[in-house]
């Protein structure tokens, strides 16, 4: 028994000797690893998603172009927004208030919402005869719940009768109730 007590304590007082050593007190959790030159960075985060149905539901307002077949006119957009991809599309129709008094173009919107920005192409499919696209830049959504109102440029690129029609323009609209 004499000869285990001096074994005992040797392995006891290495034991805290080897356990002090490796405790420094703190509570705070180890470093994670560094990244290495060729890990990818992360991915940036995803938009946030709309409030409520997003741009979902009928837009409609007015533009005014530095074109003078179509210096003023009338937009109506019925957007539909994925609530996953944020992609924004629907039927769109513009009707010419000032110039070619009267002439309606139809077509098809087809964009993306990031933020509270708004881009996209309108494909023109009517009147007949007219093919082309209104370009619409980034645009800019405010208001409450997601947005009310949306306003940006927009550049007029198409075909009528054979006829090149180009201009630029702005645009106001706003969420219908």
């Amino acid at each position: 028994m004499r000869k285990a007590l001096p074994v005992l304590t040797t392995i006891v007082a290495l034991c805290f000797t080897g356990c002090a050593s490796q405790d420094d007190g703190s509570t705070s959790p180890p470093d994670p690893p560094s990244m290495g030159s060729d890990d990818p960075p992360p991915p940036p985060p995803p938009p946030p998603p709309p409030v409520g149905a997003g741009l979902t539901g009928r837009w409609s307002g007015s533009f005014t172009t530095d074109n003078a077949l179509a210096s003023a006119g009338d937009f109506t957009f019925d957007f539909t927004e994925d609530a996953t991809s944020h992609a924004v599309t629907g039927p769109f129709t513009g009707t010419v208030t000032a110039g070619a008094t009267g002439t309606a173009f139809m077509g098809t919107f087809t964009g993306s919402r990031a933020d509270m920005t708004l881009t996209g192409t309108v494909a023109i499919t009517e009147p007949a005869g007219v093919t082309g696209t209104f370009g619409f830049d980034a645009a800019t959504i405010t208001g409450s719940n997601g947005g009310d109102m949306i306003a940006g440029n927009f550049d007029i690129d198409v075909m009528y009768s054979g006829i090149a029609v180009q201009g630029t323009g702005g645009y106001t609209i706003a969420r219908m109730q």
